[in-house]
This record gives structure tokens, C-alpha cells and sequence, in this order.
């Protein structure tokens, strides 16, 4: 049987057949073949009537009444209207694929050009209703229909009638009894609440992302590279429940300062290759889980001093490479015969030193102390510890003078 329409004599598809004048006996037997076919009405796709690099499709309901197209269990709302233009393959033909896609919109898949092309349908969304595939030829500047292509040889033209018959089915319909692709497929499970994945999970790799203070992440995965070294304080939010990971290519720095809640709420300073994942409740990313190239712990040690005739305050110590968990402390006071011993993590700090040629030993809840004698000392407590180091709260009793030298063993 070969391909039958509905008669062009007016261009209002709605109406054909024709309903009123004269009743031209071919035209009814066409009608009729088209029908037998397939060639209905909702979604129904032809060329412009002045044919250009667009198609104008029907409606996917008749007369607000026969709403025979469904998606996600409820019938699909279209009201016709022009495709978006194509562009003319540049060395060989190609088939774009024309469907409607979830935002209720005409939409174009782009095939591949080669000698003898095919459609692209891996492309084609799980929630998408292809509606026709249109032959595209080098040099096209028009779309026409298919019974006119013999006369329009150098013109793209519809080439194929893709639309599902009535409804669109899921990509695939997993069985509750488990059976399926020798038990490769997502199954429901027994009591119809929840999935069995029975085999490997591909998590999509989305573009690549270039940091900056706030990024945003693509809806094409769930994995990205983010690229640069701006330290990074916020993410977009996505959807409660959207699982992300992140390789993150060169050092960088996740700061708590936005809507990333790290573990510990300390910043995250990471080396290249270091990976991340986060959960988002719709408000907020909350870690779920890392890995750093550093081999078990990272450990630094680093050489500082400090003056202690200097009036109480804070000092910064920077370059130890990420956020330590802990410090030890190693100090030779002012004097060679006073020393120190310490520790500290931020909330809990001990040391014990040695008070000059006495021998004596003294304890405080500090993790640097450095003794001049029962009235002039200066000691020092953990007041944060950084993505980059630490900072030291510095208190000065009495009048001590000279420098500290301190060795310290950051651990994270």
C-alpha cells in the first residue's frame, strides 16, 4: 500500500476530510487510506504552506475532545505552531528528528550527516513524543512534504510519521515479578515500593564547571570537573533529594561561608583530583562524602616566632596546605633553658614546659606557653583552625621580652 494524506485543498487540517462542497471521489478514498494508516490529526505535522526551513504541527487535542495524547498519565497539552528552523547540512545528508518535549514545545534532534544517515533516537529525551523525522539534504532551503519530494529533489522534506499511537509509554516498564533482561534491568520489588538495580548505575558526567565564588552546576549529570582555583562559597541549589560529586582538578578551597555544609563546618582545602559529593535538601548542599590524593593523613610541619614583648592578639600561621585537626607544639623559650610541649585542636589544649636551670615543670590549658619568670609570660591557644593553617589567640601577662622559635606538627 503505498503512502496515502489527507487532500490539501484548504489549510485547516482540522477539516479533513472536507465536511461541506463538492465530494471528489479520490480525495475520499484518500482520506480514507490516510486514516486506515494513521494519518491523524492530533500532532499531525506538514509543511508550511509556503515552504520554508520550519513545519507547523496540529494541536495534540481536537475540538478540546478528543484528547488522545498522554504523557505521564495525563493527556498532553499543545496547541500547534511552527517548529524551530533547521540549518542545511554542510557535506552530507542527515535526519533530525522534530518531537515535542516536556516544556510542551516543538524541538529539534539534530542527526549526523553521512552517506546513508540515520536517526539520532539515543537523543531523544525519555520524556519526549517524537512527532515526525524530516530528510535534510545540502543546499536545502525549504522543508516539504512528503508526496511532494519528487518534485522538490533538492529540498529536505518530511520523511517519516513518528508519533505514538494514543499514549507515550515509559522508556522501559520494569516488571514486579523481577523477571526482565536476565535480571540486568531496575525491577520493583516484592511489596511494589521500591526499586532492586540489579546491575552497574551510570552516573552522567556533565560539562565542566569553571569555579568562582558562586557556580552553578548543569542538568546534564551529576558528576562535573570543576576547573580554576577561586575559592568556591556557594553552589545554585538544585531539587531536595539531587545527589552531585565534584573532581575537583587543581588546589582549591569549598568555603563554609555559603550554602556548603562540609564536614566539621571547616573549609575544605583541596589538592588536585581531590573529589566531593553533596546532598541538597533544596536550601543547602550537605557533604556526604570525599577523598583526597594525599596518602591516609596529612601532616605539615612548620617553623614560627613570635615577639614576645608584643601586646596580646592574634596571629595567622598560613602554608600549611589544608585545614588541620590538630597541632603539636615544640618551643624553646626566650632563654635556651626554658622549653615547651603542647598541643592543641581548636577546643581542647594542653602543654607542659620547663622552667629554666631549675628543672621545675609547670602545666596550662594552652598550647604554647613561654615562661620569663612567676610574673612576665605570654601564652598562646588555638583560636581557629583554617583552610590554609591556624590562628593563634595570644595573651601577654606582665612584661616578658624576646622570641619564641616554635615548631608545630599540623595534622589533618
Amino acid at each position: 500500500m503505498s503512502k496515502a494524506t489527507f487532500p490539501e485543498t484548504t489549510g485547516n487540517e482540522s477539516q479533513k476530510p472536507l465536511m461541506d462542497g463538492a465530494v471528489v471521489s479520490s480525495d475520499m478514498r484518500n482520506a480514507l487510506s490516510a486514516l486506515f494508516q494513521g494519518d491523524i490529526s492530533p500532532l499531525r505535522v506538514r509543511a508550511q504552506s509556503t515552504s520554508n526551513m520550519t513545519v507547523i504541527g496540529n494541536s495534540a487535542s481536537i475540538q478540546n475532545f478528543f484528547k488522545q495524547v498522554n504523557r505521564n498519565k495525563q493527556p498532553v497539552t499543545f496547541v500547534g505552531g511552527n517548529s524551530p528552523s533547521i540549518t542545511a547540512p554542510a557535506t552530507n545528508s542527515r535526519i533530525d528528528i522534530l518531537y515535542l518535549n516536556n516544556s510542551g514545545s516543538l524541538a529539534w534532534i539534530t542527526g549526523s550527516e553521512a552517506a546513508s544517515p540515520t536517526a539520532n533516537w539515543s537523543s531523544l529525551p525519555d520524556d519526549g513524543i517524537p512527532i515526525c523525522t524530516v530528510y535534510c539534504k545540502v543546499g536545502m532551503t525549504a522543508i516539504v512534504n512528503f508526496e511532494d519530494s519528487g518534485a522538490n529533489v533538492g529540498q529536505g522534506y518530511i520523511y517519516e510519521d513518528v508519533r505514538p499511537v494514543i499514549s507515550l509509554a515509559p522508556a522501559s516498564v520494569p516488571s514486579p515479578s523481577g523477571s526482565g533482561d536476565a535480571g540486568k534491568t531496575p525491577r520493583v520489588n516484592a511489596g511494589g515500593t521500591a526499586y532492586d538495580l540489579k546491575a552497574i548505575q551510570n552516573m552522567l558526567k556533565g560539562a565542566d564547571v569553571a569555579s568562582a565564588s558562586t557556580i552553578t552546576l548543569g542538568d546534564d549529570g551529576n558528576l562535573f570537573k570543576i576547573t580554576g582555583t577561586t575559592q568556591i562559597n556557594t553552589i545554585t541549589i538544585k531539587a531536595a533529594g539531587t545527589v552531585v560529586s565534584l573532581i575537583l582538578s587543581a588546589s582549591i578551597t569549598l568555603s563554609t561561608s555559603g550554602n556548603l555544609k562540609l564536614s566539621g563546618n571547616v573549609n575544605f582545602s583541596a589538592s588536585a583530583n581531590d573529589t566531593i559529593s553533596f546532598a541538597s535538601d533544596g536550601t543547602n548542599w550537605y557533604e556526604i562524602g570525599r577523598s583526597t590524593t594525599a596518602a591516609g593523613v596529612r601532616v605539615k610541619v612548620k617553623t614560627f616566632s613570635r615577639d614576645v614583648s608584643t601586646a596580646s592578639g592574634n596571629q595567622a600561621i598560613t602554608g600549611i596546605e589544608f585545614t588541620p585537626k590538630a597541632v603539636i607544639f615544640l618551643s624553646i623559650g626566650v632563654t635556651v633553658v626554658n622549653a615547651n610541649w603542647g598541643f592543641d585542636d581548636g577546643t581542647t589544649a594542653a602543654e607542659i614546659d620547663r622552667l629554666g636551670n631549675s628543672g621545675n615543670m609547670n602545666h596550662e590549658n594552652h598550647g604554647v606557653v613561654v615562661y620569663v619568670d612567676g610574673s612576665n609570660y605570654y601564652m598562646g591557644k588555638i583560636t581557629s583552625l583554617d583552610s590554609d593553617g591556624f590562628t593563634i589567640a595570644w595573651t601577654k601577662t606582665g612584661s616578658p621580652t624576646g622570641t619564641l622559635s616554635i615548631k608545630c606538627l599540623a595534622i589533618g
